[in-house]
């Protein structure tokens, strides 16, 4: 997801670091880091699938995380990824080009990574549903910023409606319904006990085989839950297609009043919100109650509200104070998010699975992998941009992307 300044390119090719739009990077960088804080219980161990696996001080961990991270950051990435491709169309556009085209070899290249990634690595890849998202994005990216607005409100509201009528059916089904239908909520919790448990010998056993066929039989559930926050995350990439259809990123800085209202509404609307939600979704993440059930609805209608009051925060500050250390830190991992992001999968399923910790430790303990990754993508994005001009994963995204080898040395 790139970012992009008022200059006007006259050569098609990938961004150059001079038309980046550092704040952006910046805002990219603490989606990375913060997507982490989610990942983790999921690098960490099955207990993550075990209905009311959390408990004492893990749940208390587990409903913090909720409350700050959960939504927040995959959605924070839906907002820059339908901002990224609005300003490669609005590029084109200018230079009398075709972008679509463009567009679509970028997502192709981006599925055979996340492909790779899902397959081989990880099996909670967020880049093929990303890719998915690209291609729903397509028809707005020359819509109307008010257009986009009125589909993002729509899809946001829509994704919760359904959590919460989902919350509030299963409620009335337990209380209503008798034994048939308790039996049939036993019978789908004992389903996903069995992955859990098929997942932790598996990512335990030392056998790359074990992992990979386990990784492929986990995807299918992986895909059922992406279906359930599509919309969503549709909802915020639409409201990135709205920025850059607004004019709002030619100057940042001008619309500094706009920033600081959404500051406010983040936090003041949004934090309440996720609180309750956290607290309902309390040790059962994986959301086989009616309680989480309704807290999953409150995080998404509250997550995207605080998405962007944090977008709003790290935006403001990269405007005032772009010289500080963290921000600079910051933006260096945002320059280089896509590798950043894989490098993580490859540090925590490294650690967890080469040691046999998967599922072997408490979440207040795994949680301390979270800094020590942190450290490793900060130390090394610094060091690879202050050498290079694009992330190693991002060069090769570019190069299939526009079929000429860009130049990676500074």
């Amino acid at each position: 997801m790139s970012g992009v300044s008022g200059e006007v390119r006259t050569h098609a090719g990938p961004t150059r670091p001079v038309d980046r739009v550092a704040a952006l990077d910046v805002v990219r960088g603490m989606a990375i880091l913060g997507i982490l804080i989610v990942n983790i219980t999921i690098f960490a161990g099955a207990d993550w699938l075990r209905p009311g696996a959390y408990e004492g001080a893990d749940a208390v961990l587990r409903a913090l995380i909720a409350v700050f991270a959960e939504t927040k950051f995959i959605t924070s990435f839906a907002l820059l990824f339908g901002l990224g491709l609005a300003m490669q169309v609005a590029r084109a556009d200018e230079r009398g080009r075709r972008g679509l085209p463009l567009i679509t070899r970028r997502l192709a290249v981006l599925a055979l990574i996340g492909a790779v990634h899902a397959v081989l690595i990880w099996s909670g890849d967020i880049l093929l549903p990303y890719v998915v998202l690209g291609l729903l994005l397509l028809p707005f990216l020359r819509r109307r910023a008010r257009t986009c607005v009125v589909w993002a409100v729509v899809l946001i509201s829509l994704t919760a409606v359904l959590m919460l009528a989902g919350g509030g059916l299963l409620a009335v089904g337990q209380a209503l319904g008798g034994p048939e239908v308790q039996a049939e909520i036993d019978a789908g919790i004992a389903e996903v006990e069995a992955i859990a448990d098929a997942s932790e010998a598996a990512y335990t056993s030392g056998s790359y085989a074990a992992m990979l066929e386990q990784r492929l039989d986990e995807l299918v559930l992986a895909w059922q839950s992406v279906v359930f926050i599509l919309p969503m995350l549709l909802g915020m990439g639409l409201l990135g297609v709205a920025v850059v259809r607004s004019g709002m990123l030619a100057d940042l800085a001008a619309h500094a009043g706009l920033l600081r209202r959404w500051t406010v509404i983040g936090l003041a609307v949004g934090l309440p919100i996720n609180f309750v939600g956290g607290i309902l979704l309390g040790g059962d993440a994986t959301a086989t109650t009616p309680a989480s059930i309704l807290g999953w609805g409150l995080l998404v209608v509250g997550g995207p509200v605080l998405a962007l009051g944090y977008a709003s925060i790290a935006t403001r500050v990269a405007l005032a104070r772009p010289e500080v250390a963290p921000v600079r830190w910051l933006g260096n991992v945002g320059r280089t998010a896509l590798s950043n992001y894989l490098l993580q999968s490859v540090l925590a399923t490294g650690f967890f699975y080469g040691f046999a910790l998967y599922g072997a430790l408490p979440l207040v303990v795994a949680f301390l992998a979270v800094p020590a990754i942190w450290v490793v993508n900060l130390a090394l994005s610094a060091w690879w941009t202050a050498r290079f001009r694009y992330g190693p994963v991002e060069w090769v995204w570019r190069l299939g992307t526009y079929g000429t080898v860009p130049a990676l040395r500074r």
